[in-house]
């Protein structure tokens, strides 16, 4: 066992500064209120794998990554990584990682994490890939882009769950952004409560496509201001299997539960209760073409469409 209470530095690494990698078998290692001025707050190291029990409560940085910043690819194979109340004033709130993150088993909780700027929870600034595991955020939030994570480029979920409950951002992505393309091949994607305080995407803004080939993903009470009130793709969202379902989700302008450009439908969707105040009360959608099933189950739209526009 390793534990840093109340550490602190002036540069990077507020608990535990290491130049190489960090191996964790097992056994465990705590950061509790500790602070970096420049990135870190708890711990700052080049890669991490994880087996064991690693924990940040209460660490902060004015820069980037309140409780871990990784400057090259983070790879979790099994264990437990906790964040609660980590809060950075840059990206990343609980983590930030340079390079890409793979989940192959294991868990990450994030809770009551924030930012200033992208990924109240965590930010990757190039891809993220989960293949089996368990990432889940509660009440995370960010001042900007994606309240409980920011991904820069592609996500690929094969298998695994993503859960987002009551997270919020002030710009698109209340529980998710993504800037590269994502791509759902299996396990299970489920948002809760989230929302864009001031644009789109109340659960999930996908910003340059998203494919989904089996699995699901889940909306419950999910809301925007402008657009997409579950989900918004502004690209192309092609369906060739799996499930998604929308329930009592809203949002002020288009697509109560999930607007798109072009959208290629050959799975399954349901929309119940959903709701607008413009057009598309559950679905609003620019092109479509559609081989599989959807169903509307008392959706409204303040103009047209009350379950579809299209």
């Amino acid at each position: 066992t390793m534990a840093f209470n109340g550490c602190s530095s002036n540069s990077t690494g507020g608990g535990l500064y290491v130049y190489e990698n960090v191996l964790q078998n097992n056994g465990a290692i705590a950061f509790s209120s500790c602070r970096s001025r420049i990135a870190g707050g708890g711990l700052f190291v080049r890669s991490t794998q994880n087996s064991g029990r690693m924990a940040f409560r209460n660490c902060s940085s004015p820069g980037k990554g309140g409780g871990l910043f990784v400057t090259r690819d983070m790879t979790q194979n099994a264990g437990m990584m906790e964040f609660s109340n980590c809060d950075s004033r840059e990206q990343g709130g609980g983590l930030y990682v340079i390079g890409n993150i793979m989940q192959n088993h294991g868990t990450m909780e994030f809770s009551s994490c924030s930012s200033s700027d992208h990924g109240g929870g965590f930010y990757v600034d190039k891809s993220m890939m989960q293949n089996d595991g368990t990432m889940t955020f509660s009440n995370c939030s960010s001042e900007s882009e994606g309240g409980g994570i920011y991904v820069s480029g592609d996500v690929t979920q094969n298998g695994g769950v993503m859960g987002f409950s009551n997270c919020r951002s002030e710009a698109d992505g209340g529980g998710l952004y993504t800037f590269g393309i994502t791509t759902q091949n299996n396990g299970q994607m489920k948002f809760r409560t989230c929302r864009s305080i001031r644009m789109s995407g109340g659960g999930f803004y996908a910003a340059n496509g998203l494919t989904q080939n089996s699995g699901e993903m889940e909306f419950t009470d999910c809301s925007s201001r402008e657009e997409g009130g579950g989900l918004y793709t502004d690209s192309e969202m092609r369906q060739n299997g799996g499930h998604f379902e929308f329930h009592d989700c809203h949002t002020h302008g288009n697509g109560g539960g999930l607007i798109a450009n072009i959208m290629i439908q050959n799975g399954s969707m349901e929309f119940q209760n959903c709701s607008n105040n413009a057009n598309g009360g559950g679905l609003y959608v620019s092109e479509m073409t559609q081989n599989g099933a959807i169903e509307f189950e008392k959706c409204s739209s303040r103009e047209t469409g009350g379950g579809l526009f299209a």
